[in-house]
């Protein structure tokens, strides 16, 4: 059996969703009141009955809390609305969120392409130094022949 350090452990070490989720059970399924958790879990009551409500959110708002893109506290009030309105804001902001992964996602390409055009430089360089140094041995080798050639018919 768990000690109460290590279930308040547990439950901090997960992400917020989880925990909102794992509140959620507990509370539904046994008969203690948010002062007993409080009591057993180290958590103020007032932010108990918060990660309670964050069960509320729909998925896409989760999705956007369990990522970093949606904040805590706006989560929390988002909780509050009914399904329809959450899904009504979301369709609103939908388009400012796709404009601002579609920023990031444009500058994650611009850095791979800087860093594929950096790799494909220096086997460029590795290939042209070694055909330059191939060229150098040929030359030095018609040289010599040429002067070998010229020996030989003196």
């Amino acid at each position: 059996m768990l000690s109460n350090k290590q279930k308040l452990d547990f439950i901090n070490e997960t992400c917020l969703i989880e925990r909102a989720r794992m509140i959620k059970n507990i509370k539904d399924s046994t008969e203690y009141s948010y002062d007993y958790l409080s009591l057993h879990l180290y958590e103020a009551v007032r932010n108990l009955k918060r990660l309670y409500k964050l069960n509320n959110l729909i998925v896409e708002f989760k999705d956007l809390l369990r990522v970093g893109q949606l904040k805590k506290v706006i989560a929390y009030e988002l909780s509050m609305l009914p399904h329809e309105e959450q899904k009504k804001l979301f369709l609103m902001f939908k388009e400012k969120f796709n404009r601002k992964w579609a920023v990031q996602d444009a500058l994650q390409k611009i850095e791979e392409y800087q860093n594929q055009k950096e790799q494909y430089m220096d086997e460029i360089y590795f290939s042209n130094s070694i055909i330059i140094e191939k060229l150098r041995i040929t030359d030095q080798k018609a040289d010599y022949s040429y002067h070998q050639s010229k020996k030989s018919n003196s």
